[in-house]
């Protein structure tokens, strides 16, 4: 049986989950509609997400529609959670993108449609919510062309909008508009199509063209658009016809060496790792030697398959379809299972960050979203590991590289050291001890915990010093994308969070600003510009490089003896702990 897999993209509160209910209630998966604000729905099945009415993590519904195995998953919508989204699109065969009928376009739909664009994905678009008051398809799909790419058509002829009554009538192939739409969209891609044209028009029927457009919109460089909603159902069962008429099959590779990649881990009532896999190649069997991760052996130990709205257990998967695997240990997602496969990149982030500034807050990035998605970090933590009160708090950029760990003296002494990055850890005090044949204490045979305090600085500073260490702060490339009547606003302000703006470039009615900035400024940059930007701001960032950071050096602290000669200090220090073993 061939497989597809596909994700469904959004905007947040575009319909993306609603979407996902419809079409698995349409082809018979489920008997009764889920519901978003009831915490109903099959896919949002974390507490957190069926409380709040939002997708967290990604999920995965099965169907089947004219003997092709379609995987369904559904991805958050909240910018918060790009990185969730960015994770599933190199496992992906193709993308239906949903966009409201009623909002429209919105910053979050045009950083996923980059994206998209840049991996060559094939996607079809989604005109959701036609039945609600305020929408009209007719000019969102004039947006889609101006705001996302003008290489796309409408399938189809949405009547009464805005009423409960709103349905999408499908063009008939031989729709004289739709025949010349199609000509025109399609002919910009294909010169032999154009020159098929020239010489004989009559030979280009509408039949015809839709093989092309199936063609083109495989290849990614054209998007079919349908409309419909998600509530009512209008508008579905084209949508579904199109999933497996327009869309790549996976391709069979059963007979190569397993290949695939982990997307999603989530942990057993009884605290196992369950891996979430899409394989590309060869067959899984129970039973199986994989390497996992860096070189790592892992025996799979059991293997479940989605089928029709669930999961089943199955002794094998093959390639294209989506696993749940057990026995992998301490797996991670990204992991490659069986041989590595070359990916592709797919964050639209470089493992940075994406606001898109919302004007309704929903999209935001005001510190009331940026505690609501540490809250839901607290939640989760609660969730999986039945953890209680976990205290989630803001990140801290500390300044310069690498890391260190030691005992709590060492580490408070550390601390202590002024421009040394600090060094966490916990736990209890020290007690300074000697063996047990000593009947008092006697401290010029032993080293306390005071001494460690007072010579950890001393060796540090003196060992950084030695090494040539210097000390830098990590650096973030932006991209800003920002009204044009906003740019007098915007460019003050970055220049007072420190960000060095490299070019400004005019896009219409908008301009593009990209530059640096240190990293420990880009919360406050995602705070300002929701405000100064009308919500209409779409700021990116990823780490680029480390610049140095200049100032008065730091000054050695005074330890509790107040030593005056270091050397001799050390000398003492290192003659007790050498006393100290010889009474060993």
């Amino acid at each position: 049986m061939k497989t597809l897999n596909i994700g469904i993209l959004a905007h947040v509160d575009a319909g993306k989950t609603s979407l996902t209910e419809r079409l698995l209630h349409a082809v018979g998966v489920i008997d009764d509609l889920g519901s978003v604000d009831d915490g109903t729905t099959r896919t949002d099945s974390m507490v957190l997400e069926r409380q709040r009415g939002i997708t967290i993590r990604s999920a995965v519904a099965s169907f089947v529609v004219d003997g092709v195995t379609v995987n369904l998953i559904d991805t958050p919508g909240h910018p918060d959670f790009i990185a969730e989204v960015e994770r599933v699109l190199d496992l992906l065969d193709g993308v239906v993108l949903v966009v409201s009928a009623v909002e429209g376009v919105q910053a979050q739909t045009r950083v996923l449609m980059r994206t998209l664009q840049r991996l060559r994905l094939p996607t079809l678009i989604f005109i959701n919510k036609i039945d609600r008051a305020g929408a009209d398809p007719d000019r969102v799909l004039r947006d889609l062309a101006a705001r996302l790419t003008p290489a796309v058509v409408a399938t189809g002829a949405v009547h009464g909008a805005g009423t409960p009554a709103a349905r999408c009538v499908p063009h008939p192939d031989t729709d004289p508009g739709f025949t010349r739409r199609l000509l025109d969209l399609l002919t910009a891609h294909d010169d032999a199509l154009l020159t098929e044209y020239v010489e004989d028009e009559r030979r280009l029927t509408g039949r015809r063209l839709r093989r092309v457009l199936a063609a083109q919109t495989r290849q990614a460089p054209v998007h079919p658009v349908f409309a419909g909603s998600a509530i009512t159902g209008a508008g579905v069962a084209p949508l579904i016809a199109g999933l497996t008429e327009l869309l790549p099959m996976a391709e069979d590779g059963a007979d190569g060496p397993p290949s695939g990649t982990v997307f999603k881990v989530q942990r057993s009532p009884s605290g196992e790792r369950i891996a979430y896999v899409r394989l590309f190649g060869g067959t899984v069997r129970v039973r199986d030697r994989l390497p996992v991760g860096a070189g790592r052996l892992a025996t799979v130990t059991g293997i479940e398959v989605f089928d029709r709205g669930s999961t089943v257990r199955d002794d094998a998967v093959g390639a294209g379809r989506i696993a749940l695997l057990r026995g992998l240990g301490d797996v991670r997602i990204g992991d490659p299972v069986g041989a590595a496969r070359r990916t592709v990149d797919v964050t639209s982030t470089g493992g940075g960050t994406v606001a898109t500034c919302g004007a309704k807050g929903s999209s935001g990035s005001s510190e009331a979203s940026r505690r609501t998605q540490r809250d839901i970090v607290a939640a989760g933590l609660a969730e999986t590991l039945n953890a209680c009160g976990a205290d989630v708090r803001p990140g801290l950029v500390l300044a310069g590289r690498g890391e260190a760990g030691t005992h709590p003296g060492v580490a408070r002494s550390a601390r202590s050291a002024e421009g040394i990055p600090a060094i966490h850890g916990g736990g209890g005090g020290q007690w300074a001890r000697q063996s047990h044949s000593h009947g008092t204490f006697d401290k010029s045979m032993s080293s306390t915990a005071g001494d460690f305090r007072n010579l950890t600085p001393l060796v540090l500073v003196e060992t950084l010093r030695r090494a040539g260490t210097r000390v830098e702060e990590p650096m973030h490339r932006f991209r800003l994308e920002i009204p044009g009547d906003a740019l007098s606003a915007v460019l003050p302000v970055l220049a007072r969070l420190d960000a060095v703006p490299h070019a400004t470039l005019a896009r219409g009615s908008s301009y593009v600003v990209e530059g640096d900035v240190p990293a420990r400024r880009v919360h406050a940059v995602q705070q300002r510009l929701p405000t100064l930007t009308r919500g209409e701001g779409i700021f990116e960032s990823t780490f680029d490089h480390h610049r140095p950071v200049h100032g008065e050096p730091p000054t050695r602290p005074r330890s509790d003896h107040d030593p005056t000669d270091r050397k001799e200090y050390l000398l003492a220090v290192a003659r007790r702990v050498t006393a100290r073993r010889g009474e060993r």
